[in-house]
């Protein structure tokens, strides 16, 4: 859109905040300013409307017309607002003195389906601006301009940072999983001047899969809502497979309505039985009965048998329902229906769509279109993932940290792979674990094949077990480098993934393969224990054109000396934490458990009836 240009324009961010908190003390008086703010305009029909506009930016429009409460917060808006307008000296961007523009009418088109990204359509006022498209009133003109900028400022930093990225109620939540920060002054200014705006406002959705096929998925559970969701399973004995039960009709119900039992026919209808009609009226036709049991008294009919006449049995069939619906969350894969299982059943849909909401917020904090060769490690769902742009080309469980050790949410760049690491134990487990084992066992330490060292230098001297007194250390460890050497039952294991970071977080091998076995796996102390270390060893390598094959590095391991190996290209892995997901090969929808509680403080900041205690940053 081209507007006219004045001859005198004020200049820069100062004059923009000396007016904006220089309010003044009666409308003449702003009628005043304002008339010598553009006096240099040749008279025309958009005066007023620039006059307006003037006045509303001077009297804190984000307070008014926008979502935001903290007087910071909307001081730093009113200021952006008041200089966006100065740019093109307080000439509207979406109306004329004749109405609303076309792009007025698309940008409130697109707004009116954000809902679809997960956001809370509520905080876009909606209805108010609808409302006053009809008005060819200056003054209604002139508000509905300055809404639809306050709405297209919100969109572009729900879209562009994350609707939650400036509550301040939980800043650890996304300050290290964003990577993201939009500069709303330019995104404001290249929106307005974008030839196509519609395609410009769609493009800001983030492109890849992990987010479209979420959004797809919540079009799906919301419908399911409206459809009233599915069968609450009463609670009762565990059911397993051979049992009987009536209580199989409902469970096969439910997994047919989220796609987990595929041919609901594997539960046979329940038997009719003749019964007295209650009330007179015609016979009711079941499709499944012959034309001589429809041959009955007016007065009877064929009713469905009571529970428990009618029960039915745990089959096959259903047991392959109900271990694919344990597997899409995280539970164990026995088919057996005990408290957990029955529990995950009985989630409510609206649990389910709050959590793609919350899932695809975090998609936003991350780069929008994720290209090239990179590691995601989904923390909440044991998985790590290496993709190549689009196309997935390794997968493996992996063990995350436990609720008190909990793994960060971070990304970084992987530089070198260390072959037969040594593992130089951190202070914290040294003084919570060591000291004691040491205490039971004086021989912990060369069992272990644990050195100690007299300080954390390279090169520092080597002290000897016994001359500790292990009784009164207490954190007077920490001063010491206790360091486990490479072999069989080192806690790293063999090879170790480093990608430097702040929270000493890495991924390695484990001596504990067991745990794998596990559909819960929070047993670390914030490392990422990989499952088939060596095969994704394998796969940075031989992408990295490093001249080391899978038989050299096994005959290095087998070598038991420490090596490492730097990467050519520095490899982008990101850890993140993710509670629901849709499958890339079968579109199923996979659920985990907020192992960390993370979800709950989420949703404080992302969902209108808990925004109250969030406070918005700008």
């Amino acid at each position: 859109m081209t507007f006219p240009k004045f001859s005198t324009v004020c200049a820069g961010i100062g004059i923009a905040v000396f007016f904006l908190f220089s309010l003044s003390s009666g409308s003449a008086h702003i009628d005043e300013e304002a008339e010598n703010t553009v006096r240099s305009v040749p008279a025309t029909d958009m005066l007023p409307l620039q006059k307006n506009l003037f006045w509303l930016l001077k009297n804190k429009p984000s307070v008014k017309f926008s979502f935001i409460t903290d007087r910071k917060a909307s001081d730093g808006l009113d200021a952006l607002l008041f200089v966006f307008y100065q740019e093109n000296n307080f000439f509207p961007y979406w109306v004329t003195e004749y109405g609303p523009t076309r792009n007025a009418h698309i940008l409130l088109s697109v707004l009116r389906r954000v809902d679809e990204e997960g956001l809370d359509l509520e905080r876009y006022r909606i209805n108010e601006m609808t409302a006053l498209l009809v008005s060819r009133e200056t003054k209604d003109l002139a508000r509905l301009d300055l809404m639809l900028t306050l709405a297209l400022s919100t969109y572009l930093g729900d879209m562009l940072e994350g609707a939650a990225a400036n509550c301040l109620l939980a800043p650890d939540l996304f300050a290290a999983a964003r990577s993201t920060v939009a500069n709303r002054h330019a995104m404001l200014r290249q929106t307005v001047s974008t030839p196509d705006l519609r395609r410009f406002l769609k493009g800001l959705s983030p492109y890849h899969y992990d987010y479209q096929s979420l959004k797809k998925m919540l079009a799906k559970y919301r419908k399911l809502a409206e459809q009233g969701g599915w069968p609450e399973i009463p609670f009762g004995q565990t059911l397993r497979p051979g049992m009987t039960d009536p209580r199989l009709r409902q469970l096969a119900e439910r997994l047919f309505i989220t796609g987990d039992l595929k041919d609901f026919s594997v539960i046979p209808p329940p038997p009719l039985i003749a019964r007295p009609k209650p009330f007179p009226g015609p016979i009711p036709v079941f499709e499944h009965i012959s034309l001589r049991e429809a041959l009955l008294p007016p007065s009877w009919w064929f009713v469905p048998a009571p529970l428990p006449v009618h029960r039915l049995r745990y089959s096959n069939a259903l047991l392959r329902a109900v271990q694919h619906f344990q597997q899409r969350y995280s539970l164990e894969q026995d088919g057996v229906i005990g408290k957990n299982t029955l529990g995950a059943l009985n989630l409510p849909v609206e649990d389910h769509i709050d959590k793609i909401i919350l899932n695809m917020e975090r998609w936003r904090w991350l780069p929008h279109q994720l290209e090239g060769r990179r590691i995601l490690v989904n923390i909440a769902g044991f998985r790590l993932v290496g993709m190549n742009d689009r196309q997935v080309e390794i997968t493996m469980p992996v063990i995350v940290g436990k609720v008190q050790h909990k793994t960060p949410v971070f990304s970084q760049v992987m530089t070198y792979i260390e072959v037969n690491p040594y593992w130089n134990i951190p202070p914290s487990i040294a003084r919570n674990e060591i000291v004691g084992k040491v205490m039971k066992n004086p021989f912990y330490l060369q069992e272990q094949r644990i050195r100690i060292f007299a300080d954390w230098q390279e090169g520092a001297s080597e002290v000897m077990p016994e001359s500790i007194n292990w009784v009164n250390i207490g954190r007077g460890i920490n001063r010491f480098r206790l360091r486990q050497e490479p072999g069989p039952g080192n806690a790293l294991g063999t090879i170790k993934f480093m990608f430097p970071n702040n929270n000493n977080v890495y991924m390695h091998d484990t001596p504990a393969h067991g745990l794998f076995r596990r559909a819960q796996r929070a047993f670390s102390h914030g490392c990422i224990r990989l499952s088939r270390p060596l095969d994704l060893a394998d796969y940075i390598l031989s992408h990295d054109h490093q001249m080391v094959s899978r038989e050299q590095l096994q005959a290095q391991i087998a070598g038991k000396k420490r090596k490492v190996l730097v990467l050519n290209q520095p490899l982008p892995v990101h850890l993140i934490y993710r509670t629901a997901r849709v499958d890339r090969h079968t579109g199923a929808a996979y659920f985990y458990d907020d192992i960390y509680g993370r979800d709950a403080r989420l949703a404080e900041a992302m969902f209108p009836e808990r925004k109250t205690k969030c406070r918005y940053s700008y």
